[in-house]
């Protein structure tokens, strides 16, 4: 559970994280993976943190919310049939500890 989130800083289940984040559907917190430019979440990125029954990502985009999904990424979406809930993370993080009997993932950008 996300106990709260300050620009470059957010607390999840007890631990402060100082980097970008994702939350796999077993709950476990996890650095995001190397990728060039953390503003854009592309359809290779996001690949590998699906299983094959995820059904929801929580996609928090920064604060005030400047990351983005790459249109490769919304294929991607579409086509697996996903829920996507991008929003900026002050928000996302509220979102995903709400969603309740899911099984979800989050992904979740500390800065802009």
């Amino acid at each position: 559970m996300f106990d709260w989130f300050n620009f470059g800083k957010i607390k999840y289940n007890g631990e402060i994280y100082t980097y970008d984040i994702w939350i796999n559907q077993d709950g476990d917190c996890l650095p995001r993976r190397p990728v060039e430019n953390h503003h854009f979440l592309t359809a290779e990125e996001l690949q590998g943190y699906l299983r094959q029954d995820t059904t929801t990502i929580v996609f928090g985009t920064g604060d005030p919310g400047v990351a983005k999904l790459t249109e490769e990424a919304n294929d991607l979406i579409n086509s697996k049939k996903l829920e996507i809930i991008a929003e900026p993370t002050p928000k996302a993080i509220k979102t995903f500890n709400s969603l309740k009997n899911k099984k979800k993932i989050a992904i979740m950008h500390l800065t802009c």
